[in-house]
């Protein structure tokens, strides 16, 4: 597959959708979701249902970007960039998925028919799973990235030294 392994096949997506999502995530787990608490009961099912809302419109994209392009990585992977470092980052990206899916979305259902001590608690100690998955794929795409870079580096460098006389 030689002649796929440039730049293409929405490759190009998966340092914007990584690098995003670990900026939001560890957002979302160092200031937003601690906040929750400061809400107030009376009010707190109102904005918890808008919460969602509005972070679904930012994030799901992002979400169903990121599984895209980490199986393209695998199935397309450029040249500089490991079987391994691929394998990572689309494992990585199913660790998101399945902490969403079995904790954070039933913590969040939860906390919409109101606010729950427990449940906020777990939502803010569960989520650092995905904290730290995105933060590690976040960082493992910028090392893939820069590897192809370093590899198109070396063989424009190599390919001008080959011109001079």
């Amino acid at each position: 597959m030689e002649s796929v392994r440039g730049v293409g096949y929405g490759r190009e997506t998966s340092p914007l959708a990584g690098g995003r999502h670990a900026g939001h995530g560890r957002f979302v787990q160092v200031v937003h979701y601690p906040l929750f608490g400061q809400v107030g009961g009376d009010r707190f099912a109102s904005y918890e249902r808008l919460h969602q809302f509005r972070t679904t419109l930012v994030v799901a994209p992002l979400m169903l970007v990121e599984p895209s392009t980490a199986v393209l990585l695998l199935w397309l992977r450029p040249v500089g960039v490991a079987m391994g470092a691929a394998v990572l980052g689309a494992l990585l990206v199913g660790l998101i998925w399945v902490s969403t899916v079995l904790w954070q979305m039933p913590a969040h259902a939860k906390l919409e028919a109101a606010f729950n001590p427990a449940a906020h608690r777990w939502l803010v100690r569960s989520n650092w799973v995905r904290t730290a998955a995105w933060t590690a794929r976040g960082l493992l795409v910028c090392w893939m990235v820069s590897a192809i870079l370093l590899r198109g580096a070396a063989v424009g460098a190599a390919g001008l030294a080959s011109r001079l006389p």
